[in-house]
C-alpha cells in the first residue's frame, strides 16, 4: 500500500502520461510556429528579391530606352579631325549606350592606321568620349606614281598621288621590298632602316623639319639632306643628331643673312661645323665659313689658320 501520510496525492501513471501528452503539444505547437514565422520570412524575401529583381529589369529597359547618345567627342588628337574618328566608329546620334562594345570601337577605328583607340566613357548628359593616340605623318616614300606616307617607325599610314604636293620630306636611297598598310615598311637593308629612324627620332620635332625636302641614305655613314633654300646637308651619320639639327639652323639663318645661298652646310662633325659656298668656275678662292660655339662664323687673317679680327 502507498504511503500517503506524507499528505501529497499520489501520481497516477494516467496523470504522468497526460502531462507527457501535454508538454509534447506544447513542444510542437512551438515547432509548427517557428516553422510558419520560418516560412513567412522566406516568402518575404523571395518577394523582395522579385521586386528587386523586377526593378532592375524596368531600369534597365528603361534605360535602354530613353539613355540615348546625344554627343560624341574624340580626345587625343593633334593633326586629324575628330569627325574622322567618329565616322570610323560606327556610333550613331540616339543609339543606346548599352550596346557600345569595345571590341567594335576598337576594331572599327583602328582600321586606320592614323589612330590607336585607348578607350571611351559616358558623360552625363549622354555625350559619349572616344579617346584615341595618334601617329603622324613625318615621311615620304616613292613608288610608282604614289608617296607612300609613313610615321617616324616608318609604319604605312597611307598613299598620295605624285601629283600632289610633297608636304613631307622624301626619303631615297632605300630599297623597301614591300608596303603594307598600317605595317611598318619591309627593306633588306636593315641598318639604313635603323639609321633613318634614329635620325627621325631627333627630326621631328626639331625647328629644321620643316625645311627638309629630300632625306638621301644611299650611303648609311654619309646621311644628306636638301633644304627648301636649295642647300645642302652633309649630316654624316645618324650619330649627334640632335646637335647637329641645331647647327643646321644656326649655320642657315647665319649665311642666309650674310647673303649666301645653296652650298652646302656640312656637321658631320658636331665639333667642327662648316659652311661651303657655292662654287663656280671662277670663283675658286671662295673660303668655306667656319663657326665657333655661339654658332658665330670664324673670321681668319690673311694666311692665318687661327682666328683673327679680320
Amino acid at each position: 500500500m502507498r504511503n500517503i501520510q506524507d499528505g501529497r496525492r499520489p501520481v497516477r501513471d494516467e496523470d504522468r502520461r497526460q502531462d507527457l501528452t501535454e508538454i509534447h503539444e506544447e513542444r510542437r505547437n512551438r515547432e509548427l510556429r517557428l516553422q510558419s514565422r520560418k516560412k513567412r520570412k522566406r516568402k518575404r524575401l523571395i518577394i523582395g528579391i522579385a521586386s528587386a529583381v523586377g526593378t532592375l529589369i524596368l531600369l534597365v529597359v528603361l534605360a535602354i530606352l530613353f539613355v540615348r547618345i546625344g554627343s560624341i567627342d574624340v580626345v587625343g588628337l593633334k593633326y586629324k579631325d575628330k569627325s574622322e574618328v567618329i565616322g570610323l566608329s560606327g556610333l550613331q546620334m540616339d543609339d543606346s549606350i548599352f550596346g557600345i562594345r569595345d571590341k567594335f570601337l576598337r576594331e572599327n577605328i583602328e582600321k586606320d592606321p592614323h589612330f590607336i583607340y585607348v578607350g571611351w566613357k559616358y558623360k552625363f548628359l549622354k555625350n559619349v568620349i572616344i579617346e584615341v593616340e595618334e601617329r603622324r605623318e613625318l615621311l615620304l616614300f616613292e613608288f610608282l606614281n604614289t608617296y607612300v606616307i609613313v610615321d617616324e617607325d616608318l609604319r604605312v599610314l597611307g598613299h598620295i598621288s605624285r601629283s600632289d604636293e610633297a608636304k613631307y620630306p622624301i626619303v631615297r636611297g632605300i630599297n623597301v621590298t614591300e608596303f603594307v598598310l598600317g605595317e611598318v615598311i619591309s627593306t633588306d637593308e636593315t641598318y639604313k632602316k635603323t639609321a633613318l629612324k634614329d635620325v627621325m627620332a631627333a627630326l621631328k620635332d626639331s625647328e629644321i623639319y620643316e625645311t627638309v625636302k629630300v632625306i638621301d641614305i644611299s650611303n648609311a655613314g654619309r646621311i644628306t639632306f636638301s633644304l627648301d633654300n636649295e642647300m645642302t646637308v652633309n649630316f654624316g651619320q645618324e650619330y649627334d643628331a640632335v646637335k647637329k639639327l641645331k647647327w643646321i639652323k644656326v649655320i642657315r639663318d647665319t649665311v642666309t643673312a650674310e647673303g649666301y645661298s645653296r652650298g652646302t652646310i656640312d656637321v658631320s662633325s658636331v665639333t667642327a661645323p662648316v659652311y661651303k659656298p657655292e662654287r663656280e668656275e671662277s670663283d675658286d678662292d671662295t673660303a668655306d665659313l667656319d663657326f665657333d660655339d655661339q654658332g658665330n662664323i670664324i673670321i681668319k687673317g690673311d694666311g692665318d689658320d687661327e682666328t683673327g679680327e679680320g
